[in-house]
Order: structure tokens, then sequence, then C-alpha cells
């Protein structure tokens, strides 16, 4: 955060919850051949965050409630002049669903086969305790997501729902072994999935430049296709009837795949745009009357070169050579 005024806790704080239900048939067609399908739900019902439900103060600093977003102190959004709740806080909604398919050959004959197909679908608003809507950042329950209200709204002044970072609605996975007679054994991985969503930002209020999804979630499609090969090669030399020696080599992205994982979202280069309609306040753009879209126009506000181009890329090719003796 860039500034921050005060904090307090919402005295009628409850705790986290969220939920998970998973369901599954295998069938065994033969001694080694078996198939899979397997069902994943999980939500979460409640969060923890450190939200702001007033403007900022004189100074420009941001004053916090740790609450649970949508509710007790947490709840209204934006109130008009009158002092009428204009809008409300969206409550944090993760939506995991997934349906995986898998068929697997058991090692006989000296290999071994699994593969499988996983669709699924991560909706909502909510981006987690990793904060994925952040790149990762690592600090629970502090995320920028309730910072502010405006930041939980689109343009039109509807609530930011969609698909969130990490959604990867295909993958595909397979796993090879082949165990020689004479000790040398070879494993290959290959993993292939959608790109991941795309969403623009602009800056609000100059110096604090808070985060809007303005045009909502997956406004500027996916990334590129991942894919990536690992290969596992390792030898055992016997020592004797209870030493060996096993060496080993492994290649990680073993062709090198530079796909891109990421890209910069942030539209403005130095500041965003100040969200005050003719009043003076932000109510037009609650009513849908106030588009930030326009306002960067109108505003002049410089566009980021780095906007929408890639960020970050799949770790390049890894080799390492291992040597390991068992007695």
């Amino acid at each position: 955060h860039i500034s921050v005024g005060s904090s307090a806790i919402e005295p009628n704080l409850k705790p986290m919850r969220q939920q998970e239900a998973t369901a599954g048939v295998e069938h065994q067609f033969s001694d080694v051949i078996s198939a899979s399908v397997r069902y994943v739900h999980k939500q979460i019902d409640r969060a923890i965050e450190d939200t702001q439900t007033a403007t900022l103060d004189a100074s420009g600093s941001e004053i916090y409630i740790i609450a649970n977003p949508g509710e007790g102190l947490a709840e209204p959004a934006f109130r008009d002049a009158n002092g009428n709740v204009l809008a409300t806080v969206p409550k944090p909604v993760r939506d995991y669903d997934s349906v995986e398919f898998a068929i697997e050959k058991r090692l006989q004959n000296n290999w071994f086969l699994r593969t499988s197909y996983l669709w699924s679908r991560l909706w909502g608003n909510y981006s987690g305790l990793s904060q994925s809507d952040e790149n990762g950042r690592t600090s629970p329950n502090v995320g920028r997501l309730y910072d502010y209200p405006m930041m939980m709204f689109k343009d039109g002044g509807e609530a930011v729902y969609g698909l969130l970072p990490t959604d990867r609605p295909h993958q595909f996975k397979a796993q090879f072994i082949y165990q020689a007679p004479f000790g040398t054994a070879l494993g290959l991985n290959q993993y292939l999935a959608s790109g991941l969503p795309v969403t623009r930002e602009i800056g609000i209020y100059p110096g604090n430049n808070l985060p809007v999804q303005y045009l909502g979630r997956g406004s500027d499609g996916r990334t590129p296709t991942y894919s990536q090969t690992d290969l596992l090669v390792q030898h055992r030399f016997r020592l004797g009837a209870e030493k060996s020696l096993e060496v080993s080599f492994n290649v990680l992205n073993l062709f090198n795949q530079d796909t891109a994982i990421a890209r910069f979202s942030t539209y403005h280069q130095v500041n965003g745009v100040t969200p005050l309609g003719p009043d003076g306040s932000e109510e037009a753009f609650y009513r849908g009357q106030l588009r930030l879209a326009d306002l960067i126009v109108s505003q002049g506000v410089t566009q980021d070169p780095r906007f929408l181009k890639d960020s970050a890329f799949q770790a390049p090719l890894q080799a390492r050579f291992g040597i390991k003796f068992l007695f």
C-alpha cells in the first residue's frame, strides 16, 4: 500500500469458511488397466480482509476495517448525499469446479502410462490468500481487492465477477515410464494447458493509483497455450548383493519452450484517473453514468508502453545430474 491511515477490527468478525465436495468412479478393465472419473467442487463462504468502506481521509490515507467483506461494518460500499446505501460490498466468491478423466496402465512388461484430461472453471471475485490478482503476493488477508470500494466494481457500476487469474479450463497430462531389464529407467512427463485470463486495470486517485478492473475480468483474452515436456533417465549399478549406485539425469522443459505466462495489465504509465462526477463525488460511477474508460481519454492518461505485452515466461531448460549410493 502506498499510504496507510489506521485500521480497526470489526467487533463481530467471523472466521473464514470454505467447503469442498468430491465424487469419483473408478473401473478396472484388467489387472493392469483402469479408468476413472472425478468431480471436485470448492467454494469460499466467508473471508477475512482489510476493507475500506469510506472515502480516503483528508491526507489521502486509506482507513481500514479488518472484517468479513460484505458483512457488518464492511457491507456498505457507497452512500449517496442523503446517507442512503447506493451500493453494497460484493461478498467474496471463489468457486472451483472440475471434472477429470484418467486412464492408467500399471507397471507391467517394463512400462507404465497414465494420461488424464481435466476440465475446470475458477470463477468469482476473490483470488484467494495467495493473491493471484497481484501476481501471487504472499500476504494473506490483506489483499488489494477490498482496499477501496470502487475496486470491486467495473464500468456500469456492476460488481466485478468472472474468471480468476489462475483459471485454465483445459489441462492434459501424460506420464510414461519404461524400465529396461538391464537397469536403465526412462521417464517422460507431458503437460498441456489453456492460457491464463488477462485483465486490464486502471489506477484511480493519482498517488494511490488503486487498481480497478474497469472492463471486467478476462477483458483481454488469455495468454498462449502452455506446454512442457520433462525427461528423466536413471541407471542403477549393482555393487554386490545389497549395495548399488544410482546415476540420474533430469531435464525440465526439455525443448526449452518460452511461452508467456503473464502480460502487463496496468494501463497507466504514471498515474490513472480521478473518478469524480459533476457533483464532486463517485455517485455517478455507481449509477452507471461515469465510465473510467471515458475518463482515461478525457483526462489524458498516458498509456504504459508495456501495456498488454508479455511480462513473464515459463522457466527455461534446467538439467540436473545426480548420484545416489544405496545400501
